[in-house]
């Protein structure tokens, strides 16, 4: 089952890399009452259900099942790192916004890429149709965070190294009017921490990977979490 992942994960990222639609460029929450005075906002969150290993390059079978070998005792450690962060997300933020008087529902197996494509010729629209959601929901505002990938990436050549393994985050955060589909505020998250000193130490329990691991996560979810600090400066505005 792994080894089919792995497969998987490398062949999804190949299709990416040959698409030519260009990447949603960053917009910033420069108004916070956009996303604050707006009415009741659906909340959803779409994140791995663990860490895992992903051996970029490794494009052959036998060079895939050969970096898995490789770096079997990676594999372990990094699918024992906790997600409690992204997997309590939604309560988390929906607590957040409840506190800070808004009005919030949470959406329940709503996976983004699986909407309907949702074109346009506007400028920083949805790429995915959120308007069954939001009227599922009644919801005026969907706050989405979809990542992709969350644990650790070492690069190859077919079967060489290139890289020491990198814990890695990615995605994007980002807020949709459902009225007429445009983003409020779109961050793309794209986090890599190198490992420093020596990242090998298995029979230490990959101490510089786990601290990596950790300074990643602490830096998406400052990210993911920018639509709440700016509801806290626009609250100690009023």
């Amino acid at each position: 089952m792994r080894f089919i992942t792995l497969i998987s994960a490398l062949a999804l990222t190949l299709l990416a890399g040959c698409s030519s639609t260009p990447p949603q460029a960053p917009i910033a929450l420069d108004d916070p009452s956009q996303f604050y005075a707006s009415g009741k906002v659906a909340i959803v969150v779409n994140t791995p259900e663990k860490a895992d290993t992903y051996f970029p390059g490794a494009n052959c079978l036998l060079c895939a099942g050969a970096a898995a070998m490789m770096n079997s005792s990676l594999t372990d450690h990094t699918q024992a790192l906790p997600v409690d962060d992204f997997t309590n997300l939604p309560h988390t933020l929906k607590d957040e916004l409840t506190a800070l008087g808004k009005d919030v529902v949470l959406t329940e197996g709503v996976v983004p890429s699986k909407l309907k494509k949702y074109k346009s010729d506007v400028a920083n629209t949805a790429r995915r149709d959120f308007s069954g959601v939001a009227s599922q929901y009644g919801a005026d505002q969907v706050l989405v965070v979809d990542l992709s990938l969350v644990g650790v990436v070492r690069t190859y050549a077919s079967y060489v190294p290139t890289s020491d393994p990198i814990p890695t985050i990615s995605g994007a955060a980002y807020i949709v009017n459902a009225a007429d589909q445009k983003l409020v505020w779109y961050a793309p998250i794209r986090i890599a921490k190198n490992v420093e000193g020596e990242w090998d130490e298995a029979d230490q329990g990959f101490p510089g990977v786990t601290n990596a691991y950790y300074q990643a996560v602490e830096e998406a979810m400052d990210t993911i979490r920018e639509p709440v600090s700016q509801a806290v400066v626009q609250v100690s505005a009023d």
